[in-house]
């Protein structure tokens, strides 16, 4: 008895901790893993079922008791035992991501996987009659029969079944994984081989415990498969889901999720608490969705990101759950004596039909939030795409591409006025996109999406070069011109030899340094402040101004005002548009009267009626700038602006 239920006993006690592994983990939702769960507990009872039957041989003494169990034993053993290698192929194809290639191809595929195994409960249920299977003879010493081959038959075909998936769709799958899974597949056939000719040694059973146990440690990882912090599946996953999905042009759907806050909650609350909320929001998450019988599962992306991802059939399910989520997330969330109040975007996208790629997919689950309307109802993407502005939005990475090689970008200037002179003396440089496709698009579109994709080095390039071009070639000193402001991003100020770049164009076109002044904002200064100082220092010392762009918009940081060789300071349009608020005008009576202590001259923005020109000209403001005077304009016209006002 114990040589024969020895490797029984083992694969038993392996198969019991795996399970109560998964559940500990709780690795047991979603396909592949109640298929892998499945199949576990398919080996865990054939093995008890192997022991079990031992036993009756060994303990029941009554001839017919005694065949009567062992018989019941054995047909449950052969049933559930032969269904483990349909579950396994199964299983494959979940994790290669084609079981919609599988279901859409059910009349040769998915028979390939059925027949096999309805075969072999032909031959096990007809064996009650037939005893070609197997048999008890009168010394109840059971006998095996002419069709057993046949189980063993099916048995291989399934491993060369297994093998044949893996090897036509192994590039979707981490090649460390796909190894694992096809040396195991042969290596459990040879155990299959011995249990076959030496029918005492009970290794099969074992042979595949150990195999599921390998595959647990070695293909589920559930460690890289979920977010155990925010209680959802992680990014990793995700990205294998999606990859598997367009490889099988398997059409789903799927909710975004943004909380657009989600820096400042945590800045406020702290990493623990932040922590605790997007666990509480994946939980709530799971809730709708049981509730609502969805199917759909969790991923956590980065940031407060979360995506639901639904069989393209179950797509007004999902619209239904999204509309439930967005009205929660409208509703303060207590944590810790602390009322937190997101502020969320969602959106409703079909794939492969929306986003025709996995990596423009990816992109989009980066960025969605800054290219749906600022909204914090459930939106969905087909209805979006009728939008003109959603399809700029969504089309932006092509349209600078596009801009960048075709030259789309032209710069306008908006004339600044002197208050002391009584003329225009600058420009503020602007760059606007004039696409074939779309026409206009507004730089508050480009621009952010530009400092996110890198096309911003290329586009500050232009700009300094365009400028620098249009100062040497133009009547500007005539006209009464002393320089031009250019603003430089936040990626432009951390460029280790953005120095000497710009130096280089200057000398190229023969331009002085005092004619261009350099606008900066508090944002790319505390970026990286060592890099973003360097470079100002050079540039200082070469000549050139600098001005401190948007002063008011955030908490202004007086010691980087001070500390800075900043010639202006420009106050922002939001100042100007709370004038009338005694408080705020305090506040910026003040403010102007510090910056006048500090040698700051002052430039006003967005100034755009006689009126408010008036109160920061008597506030005493040095320059004015805003629709008041001009709209920003082509080069050309601008000229003749200039020329045409500072004459008279």
């Amino acid at each position: 008895m114990v040589v024969n239920t020895y490797f029984d006993v083992c694969a038993i006690f392996i198969m019991f901790m795996l399970i109560l592994a998964l559940f500990a983990r709780k690795v047991v939702k979603g396909r592949s893993n109640q298929l892998f769960l499945l199949m576990c507990f398919s080996i865990f009872v054939t093995a008890i079922l192997d022991c079990l039957d031992e036993w009756v041989a060994q303990r029941v003494v009554d001839p017919k008791w005694c065949c009567f169990a062992r018989s019941a034993i054995d047909y449950a053993y052969y049933l559930i035992r032969n269904i483990t290698g349909p579950i396994y192929i199964l299983y494959i194809c979940s994790i290669l991501g084609i079981w919609y290639v599988f279901r859409l191809k059910s009349n040769r595929r998915l028979k390939l996987v059925c027949i096999p195994y309805i075969i072999d409960v032909i031959v096990i249920v007809s064996n009650h009659w037939t005893k070609l299977l197997f048999y008890f003879d009168e010394n109840m010493n059971y006998v095996r029969g002419p069709l057993m081959p046949i189980l063993y038959v099916i048995a291989f075909y399934y491993i060369c079944f297994g093998v044949y998936i893996l090897f036509q769709y192994k590039n979707l799958l981490d090649r460390m994984k796909w190894w694992i899974i096809v040396i195991f597949l042969p290596m459990n056939g040879v155990f299959v081989c011995i249990q076959m000719f030496i029918p005492n040694l009970r290794v099969e059973i074992l042979s595949t415990a150990l195999f599921a146990l390998i595959i647990s440690v070695g293909v589920q990882r559930p460690e890289e498969l979920r977010d155990y912090v925010v209680d959802a599946q992680s990014y990793n996953s995700f990205v294998q889901e999606m990859k598997k999905a367009y490889s099988a042009k398997r059409p789903m759907c799927l909710l975004l999720l943004k909380c657009v806050n989600s820096k400042t909650i945590r800045d406020n609350v702290g990493l623990d608490v932040y922590s605790l909320l997007l666990r509480k929001i994946s939980q709530k998450m799971a809730q709708i969705s049981r509730v609502m019988n969805l199917r759909g599962e969790i991923f956590y992306i980065d940031k407060c990101t979360y995506v639901v991802v639904a069989s393209a059939t179950r797509r007004d399910s999902l619209i239904d759950f999204g509309r439930l989520l967005s009205a929660y997330m409208r509703e303060p969330f207590r944590l810790r004596q602390l009322e937190v109040q997101l502020d969320a975007r969602s959106c409703i996208v079909s794939i492969p039909t929306e986003i025709a790629s996995y990596d423009a997919l990816l992109n989009f689950v980066g960025t969605f939030h800054t290219r749906i309307p600022n909204e914090d109802r459930l939106l969905i993407m087909s209805e979006l795409m009728e939008s003109k502005d959603f399809r700029i939005r969504n089309d932006m990475d092509a349209i600078i591409n596009r801009g960048i090689a075709k030259q789309n970008f032209k710069m306008y200037y908006q004339p600044i006025f002197s208050i002391r002179e009584n003329k225009f003396v600058s420009a503020e440089a602007l760059i606007r996109l004039e696409d074939e496709e779309y026409g206009f698009v507004s730089p508050g579109l480009f621009i952010p999406v530009a400092e996110e994709n890198g096309a911003i080095h290329q586009i500050g390039e232009f700009v300094l070069e365009d400028v620098c071009r249009f100062i040497a070639e133009s009547d500007f000193e005539e006209i009464g011109l002393k320089y031009v402001e250019v603003n430089l991003s936040v990626s432009q100020c951390i460029e280790p030899d953005l120095a000497e770049r710009i130096t280089g164009y200057l000398k190229m076109y023969g331009v002085k340094p005092q004619q261009v002044n350099l606008e900066i904002t508090e944002t790319g200064v505390d970026y990286d402040p060592a890099t973003t100082d360097r470079n100002i220092r050079i540039l200082s010392e070469s000549g050139l101004t600098f001005s401190l762009d948007d002063y008011g918009t955030g908490y202004s940081n007086i010691k980087r005002v001070v500390s800075l060789p900043l010639n202006i300071v420009k106050l922002d349009k939001s100042l100007v548009d709370e004038m009338d608020n005694p408080m705020m005008w305090t506040v910026i009576t003040n403010t102007v009267r510090m910056l006048k202590r500090m040698k700051k001259h002052i430039l006003v923005e967005g100034v755009e009626d006689e009126r408010s020109f008036k109160r920061f000209a008597e506030l005493g403001c040095d320059y004015i700038q805003g629709y008041y005077f001009a709209k920003p304009m082509p080069e050309n016209i601008f000229i003749d602006f200039v020329k045409r006002h500072n004459q008279e």
